[in-house]
């Protein structure tokens, strides 16, 4: 386990470079050991050994249909080239659905796989990836695309709405020429000049050796829950929310912490039916959280979870929770106000 942290750790910290595929106004950072292949339409990542050394292409895709007929065309695209489809299913991506098939296949003495996905927005022009590489490589591969999918970003600063096959695409888009979007980073959100708002209960506790201070609303209790994590219950939620504190100078970045908890809690699932993970925002406090949300079927039945982070210079704590059937309105309200609100405070400034 100690060596699986560090060389997920040592994953997060590599270089990245940002990418912008032809003619989609989108960018997004990868490692900067992935080669980049431009070609015309499209552009072509090759992986390094480590993860299979398959490729991942980005295209840009005219359509305009139900997404399940989307689903359809890859079924049967897959049973034509002589290919298994292992599953097909949605999450959603810069607020949009994300439509994904994992297929795999034998080629000569080993076995390929793939993941492709379709980013389901109103505009001519979608983003289409296909991720290939070998079986033994497959899962890093994913994790480390996965990783990169989290920086994606429009390079207008405006987020992008989900297909309405009955609405005829904007004029203007069909106008666009195809031409590489502009390399320009985006800011994470800030809050302007609002001060923060500090959560009234404090649950002192420690991180990377130093004094820290957990803060949460109203109404909620802490209970230990081992060294560096905390059990936080609530008259009106059936079950406890599950949160632990960290430092990036002892810890991977937030974003790493969330990635690795998220892909674990996806093994909870015999199948993922939605995948939510909204943009990241600032909450009262001033900390940027993150989050991730599935919907979908477990051994027992339906089944939720939640993995989220909330940073604030170099502390954050990532929140974890799952339920089974459908989660009520009211309790995914009670648990958005808890994100809204907590932060994890230095003792001394």
């Amino acid at each position: 386990m100690a060596l699986l942290e560090l060389v997920l750790a040592a994953g997060l910290m590599q270089a990245t470079t940002t990418i912008s595929p032809p003619g989609l106004g989108l960018q997004l950072d990868v490692p900067k050991d992935w080669k980049s292949v431009q070609r015309k339409g499209a552009m072509q990542l090759l992986l390094p050994p480590t993860l299979g050394g398959g490729r991942i292409e980005i295209f840009s895709a005219n359509f305009k249909k139900e997404p399940e007929t989307w689903q359809a065309i890859e079924a049967a695209i897959a049973a034509q080239l002589k290919r298994e489809v292992v599953r097909q299913w949605q999450e959603e991506l810069l607020g949009v659905p994300l439509l994904l098939t994992h297929t795999r296949w034998r080629a000569g003495e080993a076995n390929q796989e793939a993941l492709s996905g379709l980013l389901y927005a109103w505009t001519p022009r979608k983003m289409l990836f296909r991720l290939q590489t070998s079986e033994a490589g497959f899962p890093d591969a994913v994790v480390a695309w996965r990783q990169a999918l989290s920086t994606l970003r429009t390079t207008d600063g405006r987020l992008p709405v989900a297909e309405d096959p009955n609405k005829p695409w904007d004029p203007a888009e069909l106008q666009k020429p195809i031409t590489p979007a502009p390399k320009t980073r985006l800011e994470p959100p800030k809050s302007g000049n609002r001060p923060a708002e500090l959560a009234p209960v404090a649950v002192d506790t420690t991180v990377a050796g130093r004094a820290a201070v957990l803060r949460i609303p109203t109404g909620w209790m802490a209970e230990k829950a081992g060294d560096f994590e905390w059990s936080l219950r609530h008259p009106e939620l059936p079950f406890p929310i599950r949160v632990g504190v960290f430092s990036t100078l002892d810890s991977p970045a937030p974003e790493r912490t969330l990635l690795r908890a998220s892909s674990e809690s996806l093994g909870r699932f015999a199948r993922v039916d939605r995948r939510n993970e909204p943009k990241p925002e600032t909450n009262k406090a001033g900390a940027l959280v993150r989050q991730v949300w599935r919907f979908g079927q477990g051994d027992a039945g339906p089944l939720w979870t939640l993995e989220a982070v909330g940073s604030k210079d170099r502390l954050y704590w990532l929140a974890s929770a799952q339920g089974e059937g459908a989660i009520p309105a009211g309790v995914q309200r009670l648990i958005a106000s808890l994100l809204q609100s907590m932060s994890l405070e230095p003792t001394n400034p």
